[in-house]
């Protein structure tokens, strides 16, 4: 057994002897896959490289594997150095170019698996194959052994390059199925050396990490860059948006808080206690001597306090206003001639009011109505309105959203085992589920005329030639909407079996993947795909509770265009509810939503409440007729009764409003029919309120005066001056609303102003007369309504109170007098008073959303679906102004965010604010063209014409192609000024795929040019794009706006900076 042993260990011991011996492993190709080529098993020692390409090449990219002053010995030849390193090259430069140091490592590591003359030291063969056609092995998996050092420094210097096209990191797209939050070194290695997720990888690698040798293995250990130092002095670090490393220290957003405290106590409740506390011991001690000085003193008190009563009289005699006295004589003596005409010709009066009313509410013909949200809401000379006007002038309107969430009901959770380990799936991932969603998916894509409406982004003028071509977000995109690729499963080399949820885990993970594109060929975000499934500082998308299906429809201002997406949008709602009702399972529930549904259901809202007004006033024209009369008998019933006055009185408030609507019909002021639904009820009361004044004080005044006209116009004189203070008082307080630049309040407040004041004089006029009417018919006897019908006089004594008069006077009136009782009443009023004062500050402002809609309406529902499930904001536009000229290399360094730019440039400021989201709400970095046009610009293959020089796409099959004549700025990693506006509409013309990752046909919209008359464009306006983070209430959304604004104004503040001749402006949209 011993000498088996020593055998054994003899014969590995000569094994390794061997592979130290062989300085090189691999050498040449000897077979092809595709593109990929693999190496040939060479062991042996390294080749003379004479290849003059291939000298250029290895000096080029692997210098340090170049001989300056003799022969270059290498473990690869020319083919390699033009097939391979460049290859690889250009792939991981797609990538990583932005951050040069990031690069060169990269670079540094493709050397040395290929080209280093030492290769035994670190590489060993794990499996080879044979070539049946040329009889030689090639390489088909290797070790590859990376010392810590270099795996660690590699991986942080690439860790924060984002791809600025997705605004994500680029680890998002490079680590397998991790995100870049839970990517490792590691992790990172093994997808690189993967060919099974790495379709770049020509054979596999695997990357293991050693400490020190073993046995004869050296571990590579080359020198990394941080991405914050520059590899030559011909390159700069990198950016801050690539490099946190490299940025400038955090910026300090503004925060609103109007709270304050004292110790740990609220300090406007903690004072408001204090006041109420001192009000109310000096209250009861006011109160207590109070009592007993009136139980001791009670008659001396008395005598007091009649010379103070008479003191005072004379007091306030010798010092009343004489302008105040007089006011009052000329409005009571005015209101008294007033009533004595209006009841002395009722008919005249009453003829007169109806002729002004039919006048002024035929102006109702006239009225403009609307129902959008926006004109309802953002006045016109609004910042927010202005620029969306902008915006929407320059770029077009934003795309209409056809939304859906589907939430499984009582699912369990899946679990699902793989070869990496168990996984959890949320209840949205189950399989029953997922393909009903893809069924309601399958009919909205039937519904006709999509095709022709939808927005997509990759597709020639954003017009869809085919109906892949819709932007559709969904998660069936990671299976190019294909059940039967939904459908498959097999078995791993583990002997684990894969099927959808393999899939769903991959892409949900590396959603750029190439294999997880969608049919319309871009990325589906798996944040707008999936939701419900954050948690504090995890994005864990497998274990979602809900999927999201989101249509995008291209927008327009208004056209025909316009009204052809309204119809889709119809019979969009028409089909899901109809889906709803037919066709949805039992463990399933869903909400959703199109562009117009916001607007239809305001309408619809408005249109239901009319049954609620009509409701109202006849409620309130039955509670009138009731309350107001006061009754003798049975028989005399319909003589005291006043349901006619009740009526008159209703319908002159109809009046009012009826009257107000047609004055601003003429003068064309838009309302909204939410004005229409509140100013009814508004008027109502007050019109009520008034009514009860005038006839209770008739009714008190008829013993004294027995001439119905005198008695009409004393009372008249008596409330009329009240009556006058109340109403311009309420008209005071809507008049101060006009001044308010939200539509719906100043619209509201000027309707209810104008039907007020109408109120008023209709009052003062036509209900005196109705009122001289109605008590010329009780002192006839004649039966209210019928007029004509007369009976017997069957008493003359006649109760003027009402019933509802009688319990306030008798019950009401002595229990509100008794000293307890309006002493509790007082201090409850005072500390109520005071409690709201201490909420005052937590009284956030605006209007949560679905708060608008009634409960049982769709809107509602989505809203609350929305709270719940949507797990990303809003999309939100930087718009830059014309002004720069973006071919100068001055000003690109004052907007982009790779390298050579400004360190406060635009795209490294909302990087910056990107990074503070919990503060900012600003989730991603901004999506920047100009970056990915530096990087197309000077990637080999991308940028290709015709011969006659006109664009052609860089993956045409045409021979015909040839590659643009770009010149570059002195580091080749610009276009030069003149190559970058001639260039600039073939980038905005061209796809991407995974040859060429940075075109910039998603960007198109993006980018506004003129061109003048030599074909040249120039830049005008631009936008840059980032997203929100999820917004669910009012305060998140305007919170959001101000510091966007915030950030805007700081772009704006640096590109002005030293700027004399004219201004640069930046602001948000969204």
């Amino acid at each position: 057994m011993m000498v088996s042993l020593r055998f054994l260990f003899l014969v590995t011991l000569a094994l390794e002897w061997r592979y130290a011996r062989s300085d090189c492993v691999m050498y040449g190709y000897c077979h092809s896959t595709g593109d990929l080529h693999q190496q040939c098993v060479y062991e042996g020692p390294p080749k003379l490289l004479t290849n003059s390409t291939g000298l250029e090449l290895l000096k080029k990219y692997c210098p340090s594997y170049y001989n300056e002053t003799g022969d270059t010995t290498t473990c690869c030849n020319a083919d390699q150095l033009i097939n391979g390193i460049q290859h690889q090259v250009q792939a991981m430069s797609a990538v990583f170019k932005r951050c040069p140091s990031c690069l060169q490592n990269l670079i540094t590591m493709a050397c040395s698996s290929t080209c280093n003359p030492k290769q035994s030291e670190y590489i060993q063969l794990r499996e080879v194959q044979l070539n049946e056609e040329t009889y030689e092995r090639y390489a088909t998996s290797i070790d590859l052994y990376l010392s810590s050092n270099f795996m660690d420094g590699a991986f942080k210097s690439c860790s924060n390059v984002i791809i600025p096209a997705l605004g994500k990191k680029a680890l998002d797209a490079t680590c397998g199925s991790y995100t870049a939050t839970d990517c490792t070194s590691e992790r990172w290695f093994r997808f690189l050396g993967d060919t099974s997720q790495n379709p770049a990888a020509p054979f596999t690698i695997n990357f293991k990490r050693m400490e020190k040798p073993f046995l004869n293995f050296i571990p590579f250990d080359a020198k990394t860059y941080r991405c914050n130092e520059s590899f030559n002095d011909e390159t700069d670090a990198c950016s801050c948006v690539d490099c946190l490393d490299s940025c400038p220290v955090d910026h300090n957003y503004s925060t609103v808080d109007y709270s304050f405290y004292i110790g740990k106590v609220d300090g406007l409740g903690l004072i408001s206690l204090l006041i109420f506390l001192v009000i109310l011991v000096a209250f009861l001690i006011v109160r207590f001597r109070s009592t007993i000085r009136k139980r001791r003193y009670s008659n001396g008190i008395v005598n007091i306090q009649q010379n103070i009563v008479n003191n005072t009289e004379r007091i306030e005699t010798s010092f009343m206003n004489k302008l105040s006295d007089k006011s009052e004589a000329t409005l009571t003596k005015w209101f008294y001639y007033c009533g004595k005409a209006a009841a002395k010709r009722p008919t005249l009066v009453l003829a007169l009011s109806s002729w002004a009313i039919a006048v002024c509410t035929y102006g109702i013909l006239h009225l403009e109505v609307t129902s959008d949200p926006i004109k309802i809401w953002a006045a016109p000379d609004s910042r927010s309105r202005i620029e969306k006007d902008y915006f929407e002038e320059r770029f077009g309107p934003f795309f209409r959203t056809e939304q859906i969430f589907l939430k499984p009901i009582n699912l369990p959770k899946i679990g699902h085992n793989t070869s990496g380990g168990f996984i959890e799936f949320g209840p949205a991932f189950n399989k029953d589920f997922l393909l009903s969603a893809f069924q309601l998916q399958k009919k909205i894509y039937d519904i006709p005329d999509l095709q022709e409406l939808c927005f997509a982004p990759l597709s020639n003028e954003n017009r869809a030639e085919k109906i892949s071509q819709c932007a559709v977000m969904s998660i069936w995109g990671y299976f190019n909407n294909d059940i039967d690729l939904f459908n498959k499963t097999s078995t791993d080399k583990n002997g684990f079996t894969t099927n959808y949820l393999d899939k769903i885990h991959k892409c949900l993970r590396s959603s750029t993947s190439t294999d997880c594109m969608a049919p319309y060929g871009g990325n589906v975000d798996p944040a707008i795909a999936v939701g419900k499934f954050l948690h504090i500082g995890n994005e864990a998308y497998e274990q979602a509770q809900a999927i999201v299906i989101t249509f995008l429809l291209n927008n327009y201002i208004s056209g025909d265009k316009l009204k052809s997406a309204i119809e889709w949008e119809k019979k969009f709602v028409s089909v899901v509810k109809n889906w709803i009702k037919t066709d949805m399972p039992d463990y399933m529930d869903i909400a959703f939503n199109s562009e117009m549904s916001i607007e239809h259901e305001i309408s619809a809202e408005s249109t239901a409440e009319a049954t609620t007004i009509v409701m109202s006033y006849l409620l309130m024209f039955v509670y009138v007729s009731l309350t107001l009369g006061s009754y003798r008998s049975i028989k005399t019933l319909l003589v005291d009764s006043k349901i006619f006055l009740g009526m008159g009185g209703i319908l002159l408030v109809l009046s009012s409003i009826s009257s107000a609507v047609g004055i601003f019909g003429y003068l064309h002021v838009n309302t909204s029919l939410l004005t229409m639904e509140v100013i009814p009820f508004l008027i109502l009361a007050v019109g009520v309120d008034n009514m009860f004044l005038l006839v209770t004080t008739v009714m008190k005044n008829e013993v004294r005066y027995k001439d119905i006209v005198e008695c009409i116009a004393q009372s008249v004189s008596e409330v009329g001056p009240s009556i006058l203070l109340t109403t311009l008082s309420e008209a005071a307080c809507f008049g101060i609303g006009t001044i308010v630049d939200m539509p719906a309040v100043r619209t509201f407040s000027v309707y209810a102003f104008t039907a007020i004041l109408i109120n008023f004089l209709l009052q003062m006029t036509a209900f005196i007369a109705f009122l001289a009417i109605h008590l010329r018919r009780i002192k006839n006897n004649r039966l209210d309504l019928f007029f004509c019908v007369k009976i017997k006089d069957e008493s003359n004594d006649r109760n003027n109170s009402s019933l509802i008069q009688d319990v306030l006077r008798k019950f009401i009136a002595p229990l509100l007098l008794h000293p307890i009782v309006n002493s509790v009443l007082f201090l409850i009023f005072i500390g109520v008073f005071f409690v709201n004062m201490a909420f005052i500050p937590h009284i956030e402002p605006g209007l949560e959303q679905k708060l608008s809609m009634s409960k049982d309406s769709e809107v509602y529902k989505y809203f609350v679906f929305m709270e719940e499930i949507l797990s990303i904001g809003p999309p939100v536009f930087f718009v830059l102004k014309p002004g720069l000229n973006l071919s100068e290399e001055k000003d690109q360094n004052l907007i982009c965010g790779s390298l050579n730019c400004n360190k406060d440039s635009l795209n490294t400021q909302i990087f910056a604010a990107s990074t503070e989201s919990k503060i900012t709400r600003i989730r991603t970095p901004a999506s920047s063209w100009l970056d990915d046009y530096f990087d197309w610009a000077t990637t080999d293959g991308c940028c290709m014409v015709y011969k006659n020089g006109t664009f052609c796409p860089h993956n045409s099959d045409t021979k015909d192609c040839v590659a643009c004549n770009m010149t570059t700025n002195r580091d080749n990693m610009r276009p030069g000024a003149g190559s970058f506006r001639s260039f600039l509409p073939y980038f905005l013309k061209d796809r991407p795929d995974a040859a060429c990752a940075k075109g910039g046909r998603a960007y198109s919209a993006a980018v506004n040019y003129e061109v003048d008359m030599e074909g040249v464009p120039t830049i005008q306006d631009t936008y840059f794009m980032s997203y929100h983070t999820s917004l669910k209430t009012s305060k998140d959304y305007y919170s959001a706006l101000r510091l966007a604004r915030e950030v805007a104004e700081n772009i704006t503040s640096m590109l002005n900076e030293g700027r004399k001749d004219h201004k640069i402006e930046v602001f948000p949209y969204r």
